[in-house]
Order: C-alpha cells, then structure tokens, then sequence
C-alpha cells in the first residue's frame, strides 16, 4: 500500500510539472517554431492531454488500496460538504467565462487570443479564486471520505499549485505590467483578508 501512495504522488508531481512545462512561454516558442500555422491549436491538445492526464490520475486515486486515516464525525461531515459545495461553485463561477461567450469558448481551444486582467467577481476578494476554490473542495473531499490517498494527493496538489502560482504570477506581470503590479497589491493572493 505505501509503495502505491508514492507513486501515486509522483504520478500528481509529475502531472503538474508537465503541465508548467507545456505552459512555459520557451517551450511555446519552441513548438511554435516548429508547427507553423498550426500552433493555433495548442491549447486545444494541451487541455486534452491535461483532461486525459487528470482523468487518469483520478481513476487511480479511486482504485489503489488504501486505507482510513479516521472514523468521520458528523459535524465534519457538515464542515466538508460545506466545503465541497463552496469549492465546486467557486470552479464554476470562474470557468464560466469559458462557456458563455465565445471569445472566453475560443481562448479554451485556440492559442494567440488577447489576454484580459480580470478583476472583477471573485477576483475582487482572492488573485487566485480557481485555486482557492480547488483547495476547498479537495480538503472538504477529505473531511468526507478521510484516506491515505486522498491525503498524500491534496498534499502534493496543494504544495505544487503553490509554487505554480509564483511561476504564474511573473508570468503575469511580464503580461500586464504595472497593471497587474497595482492589483497585486491590493488584492491577496489566495488567502481573503477578513474586513
């Protein structure tokens, strides 16, 4: 059983390394260079393979043997559906975006579109409600069903979004500039500040 949990944390390691490098900006230019006209359609087999990946990485989180970390009491039951709930409306209310109008539909499948800053919504409160919200369902998901590979699943997606958001972060400000330098600012990153 502990030789499955660790490489079911290298299987989400490995995962989320991968899908940096896809998203690096060299790497980009390198394939880029390489495909012509066609890089347009990057981003569209880079959500496929990242669906496909993650896909599979949920079935073997599903299958391996593992066992009870706890006994589950009930307020923890409601604490964690709390936060499953929360997590998944928080997803959603950001990936709309994707689905309602067709520049934000095109942006999911083709590369090169005009990136906006968003600061609108939820990214009033947090810089980064996606991740937040991700975060919220995966440690409610493990009030519910508390499990060894639930736990060493949302500890290496927790630590690795983490340091992505730094890698993001840059990313946006050579995107941005002082626009998003000004937002920074004023907005926290994933932790909302209590007022």
């Amino acid at each position: 059983m502990f030789s499955s949990h660790i490489w079911l944390a290298l299987g989400w390691t490995g995962y989320g390394v991968l899908h940096s490098l896809l998203a690096d900006k060299k790497v980009k230019q390198f394939i880029r260079g390489r495909s012509g006209t066609s890089f347009r359609y990057y981003r569209s087999l880079y959500n496929l393979v990242a669906f496909l990946l993650l896909a599979a990485l949920i079935y073997w989180l599903i299958r391996i043997p593992t066992q009870k970390i706890w006994t589950p009491v009930i307020p923890q039951y409601f604490i964690g559906g709390i936060m499953v709930i929360t997590g998944i409306t928080g997803m959603l209310v950001v990936l709309k975006k994707y689905f309602v109008t067709s520049a934000g539909f095109r942006d999911l499948f083709y590369e090169g579109g005009t990136p906006n800053l968003v600061v609108e919504g939820l990214h009033r409160i947090v810089r980064h409600p996606l991740y937040v919200s991700t975060f919220l369902f995966l440690w409610g998901l493990l009030l519910l069903f508390p499990v060894w590979s639930l736990l060493v699943s949302n500890l290496v997606i927790t630590l690795y979004t983490i340091a992505a958001i730094r890698l993001e972060e840059k990313k946006l400000v050579e995107i941005f500039g002082e626009q998003y330098i000004k937002y920074r600012k004023t907005v926290p990153m994933i932790w909302p500040r209590m007022k």
